[in-house]
């Protein structure tokens, strides 16, 4: 199956590089010709062996995003608010479970009923008839394993698996090192306005890099080399102050001719963590081109500047 995914990834891709398209054309494209290939048959094996596909799509996202593949897994889902195929495995199984126990004269629900009735007595712990029990404790429908009624909707129950997760990742945003700045700023799990509303795709993975911690700061950087937190200063600059994010983008006075420039004036004096705050989480269209060029020529200057140094 994942050979076959795989293949399709491949084809994916060959059309990516002869086509100019969006990341949201990317991802619909993903679902509709990869994903049925990697979910076949998940209804009967369920939750069993999932971080394979999730690991899958996790490949695809980043390389559309032009992320490292060291990038947390959490903000990639954050950027694009994608949820996990692990978490689409679960809602097709309890479907049909769903469709199983609606006709308890059919053979699939009498196969069902024996595994049920091992279950029931302690055993059974690698059946399916486990599986789905497992799934419904975990979302707070036992009620539902117990009696074999659909007491909630086939949505509600999606948007329970859904509200689960998001809960999830939102403790995973905060309690990850390297998100404690994307976590004050990413208080949503939804797909980001700029990765459609910016002109060109440069900018647009420029900035996600730099949202990400997929870039090349020495906040970053240090931690590849073993750098300690507090020395990992910037090199561009003389105040001695680390260089992550907030300063790279409104605190270094390397960067000022850049900013004064092109970001709004708002954010060109008196730099405050609200601010990047506020300019990071910015819906608006104007804003957001604007952040895109002064990130996109920032980081060339940065780059151009440290190489000719060395």
């Amino acid at each position: 199956m994942s050979e076959q995914a795989n293949r399709a990834l491949h084809g994916l891709q060959h059309m990516f590089d002869s086509l100019e398209c969006n990341i949201s054309t990317k991802i619909r494209l993903f679902d509709t010709l990869v994903r049925p290939i990697l979910l076949y048959g998940s209804e009967i094996w369920g939750i069993g062996n999932v971080s394979d596909i999730d690991k899958i799509q996790m490949c695809f996202y980043k390389r559309i995003l032009g992320v490292r593949t060291q990038t947390p897994n959490y903000a990639v889902l954050g950027e694009l608010g994608e949820m996990p195929l692990s978490c689409i495995c679960k809602v097709k199984l309890v479907k049909y479970w769903l469709r199983v126990i609606s006709d308890k004269s059919a053979l699939c629900y009498k196969v069902y009923n024996t595994q049920r009735n091992l279950v029931v007595h302690g055993k059974g712990q690698d059946t399916w008839a486990f599986k789905v029990k497992r799934i419904l404790d975990d979302l707070g429908f036992s009620q539902m394993w117990l009696l074999e009624e659909q007491i909630f909707t086939c949505k509600e129950i999606e948007q329970r698996i859904k509200d689960q997760f998001i809960q999830t990742w939102h403790a995973g945003i905060h309690s990850s090192g390297k998100l404690d700045l994307y976590c004050r700023y990413k208080k949503e799990f939804a797909f980001e306005k700029y990765l459609v509303s910016l002109k060109t795709a440069k900018l647009a993975n420029m900035l996600t890099r730099l949202r990400c911690t997929a870039h090349s700061l020495r906040i970053e950087e240090g931690r590849y080399s073993q750098v300690p937190r507090d020395q990992r200063i910037c090199e561009l600059c003389n105040l001695n102050v680390i260089e992550n994010e907030y300063h790279f983008l409104l605190v270094c006075p390397f960067y000022r001719p850049i900013r004064q420039i092109h970001l709004p004036k708002y954010y060109n004096s008196w730099p405050t963590i609200n601010k990047f705050i506020s300019l990071m989480s910015s819906s608006s269209s104007s804003v957001l081109a604007k952040l895109g060029n002064y990130v996109y020529l920032a980081h060339n200057k940065r780059q151009t500047t440290l190489q000719d140094r060395m």
